[in-house]
C-alpha cells in the first residue's frame, strides 16, 4: 500500500488498515501540537524526558551494582529501577482498562485514540524495563555463589510487569500501540511492524503466562533413612544448570513444625514432584525469555532502519527507545527527576570507581616494591 495522502493517518490491524483523518502529511503524528489525535499532551510527567533519563541511570547503576557487588543484601538502584517498571505497569493496566471501558460504551474513535499515547509511553517503560530485567535474572542464575536476594527482587519485579502486559494484550485487541509506530511509516503490510506486532503483543503474553507459572512453589518430598517422618520442602523454583534450591520453609509431617526459614539445599537427596512437568515449562520459558533477549537486537535494528534513516521518517517523532510526552528537561519536575537519577548513579559509581583505581594502585606498588 501507498503513502496515504493528505490529512490522514494509518491506524493498522493485525489483518486490516483503517483510517483517521487528523493527522498530517499522511504519517501518525506523535506530538502534541494540535490536533494531537493519540492524546501525547495528556501524558504523565512520570514518562518526561527528565524523568525518562533518571529511571535510565538507576537501570545502567544496577547493572554497574551486578557486576560489582552482585550479593548485597539491598541494592538501592535495582529497587529503583524496578519501581519505576511497577509504576508504569500498574498505570499500564489502569490505562487499558479505561480503553476497554470506554470502547465498551461505545465511545467515539477519536476519544478512544486519545488514550493511546500515554499506553506508549507506559507500554515503553514496561518493555524495556522488562527486557533489562529478565536479563539481569538470567546473569544472576549463572554465578558460581547465587546473589539470593537479588534474584528473589528482580524476580518478584517482573510479577506486575508480566500482569500489565496480560491486561494489553486483553484490552487492545486492534494493537494500535503508539510505542510500536514511527513518522513516516506506510502500509499495513511493513514486515518490520508486523513482526513487532506478532512477537511483543502477541506471543509476549504466551512467554509470560510460562514464566509465571515457573514461579510456583516447587515441592520436595524426602523421608531419611531410619526416620518415620517425611519432610516436605516448598522450595523455589529450580535454577537450570544448577541443583541449588532456596527453600522458603520446610516442615515435618507428622507434627507440623518449621524448622527452616529459608532452608538452603544443594543436591539433597528426595522425591521431586511434578519434576517432569515443571522441568518442561522452565525450559521452554528459559528457551523462550533467550529467543526474546536475542530477537531485540534484530528488531531494534530493523526499527531503527526504518524509522531513523527512511527517507521522510524523523528520528524526533519515535516512542520505541524513548516516551513521547509533552514535558520539556527544563521543567523543573523534570529537572529535579535527572537529578535524583545522576545522584543515585554516581552514588553508585564512584565507590565501584574508587575500589577499581585502590586495586591498581596496589598492584603497580607491589610490582615496583614487592614485599620481602
Amino acid at each position: 500500500m501507498d503513502d496515504v495522502p493528505g490529512d490522514s493517518f494509518v491506524l493498522l490491524h493485525p489483518l486490516v488498515c483503517v483510517f483517521s483523518g487528523v493527522s498530517v502529511s499522511g504519517n501518525l503524528s506523535v506530538t502534541s501540537a494540535p490536533p494531537d489525535p493519540l492524546g501525547i499532551s495528556r501524558v504523565s510527567g512520570f514518562y518526561g524526558p527528565g524523568a525518562w533519563a533518571g529511571w535510565f541511570l538507576t537501570l545502567a547503576a544496577s547493572w554497574i551494582g551486578l557486576a560489582s557487588h552482585p550479593r548485597t543484601k539491598f541494592d538501592l538502584n535495582t529497587w529503583l529501577f524496578l519501581l519505576g517498571v511497577a509504576w508504569a505497569s500498574a498505570d499500564l493496566i489502569h490505562l487499558c482498562y479505561s480503553l476497554g471501558t470506554l470502547t465498551a460504551s461505545g465511545a467515539s474513535s477519536e476519544v478512544l485514540d486519545a488514550e493511546r499515547g500515554s499506553i506508549g509511553a507506559a507500554y515503553t517503560v514496561v518493555f524495556w524495563g522488562y527486557a533489562h530485567a529478565l536479563l539481569q535474572l538470567i546473569i544472576c542464575s549463572q554465578f558460581e555463589h547465587l546473589p539470593i536476594q537479588r534474584l528473589r527482587t528482580i524476580t518478584i519485579g517482573l510479577l506486575l510487569p508480566f500482569i500489565s502486559l496480560m491486561f494489553m494484550a486483553n484490552f487492545i485487541p486492534d494493537y494500535r500501540v503508539p510505542a510500536l509506530y514511527w513518522h513516516g511509516m506506510s502500509g499495513c503490510g511493513h514486515f518490520t511492524y508486523n513482526l513487532i506486532l506478532f512477537y511483543f503483543i502477541a506471543l509476549k503474553p504466551v512467554g509470560n503466562l510460562l514464566f509465571l507459572y515457573s514461579l510456583m512453589p516447587h515441592c520436595t518430598l524426602r523421608r531419611q533413612p531410619g526416620q518415620t517422618t517425611t519432610t516436605i520442602s516448598i522450595t523455589y523454583p529450580p535454577i537450570p544448570r544448577r541443583t541449588v534450591k532456596i527453600g522458603m520453609f520446610t516442615v515435618k509431617v507428622p507434627g507440623i513444625k518449621v524448622i527452616g526459614f529459608p532452608a538452603y539445599e544443594r543436591g539433597s537427596p528426595g522425591v521431586p514432584v511434578s519434576v517432569p512437568i515443571r522441568g518442561c515449562f522452565v525450559c521452554v520459558w528459559w528457551s523462550g525469555s533467550i529467543f526474546f533477549l536475542l530477537s531485540i537486537p534484530f528488531i531494534s535494528v530493523c526499527y531503527i532502519f526504518k524509522a531513523y534513516f527512511r527517507l521522510g521518517s524523523s528520528p524526533s517523532q519515535s516512542c520505541f527507545f524513548m516516551p513521547c510526552a509533552p514535558q520539556s528537561i527544563s521543567d523543573s519536575d523534570q529537572a529535579y527527576a535527572l537529578l535524583g537519577g545522576l545522584v543515585t548513579f554516581l552514588f553508585e559509581i564512584v565507590p565501584a570507581l574508587l575500589r577499581y583505581i585502590k586495586r591498581k594502585l596496589e598492584e603497580r606498588r607491589n610490582r615496583v616494591s614487592p614485599p620481602e
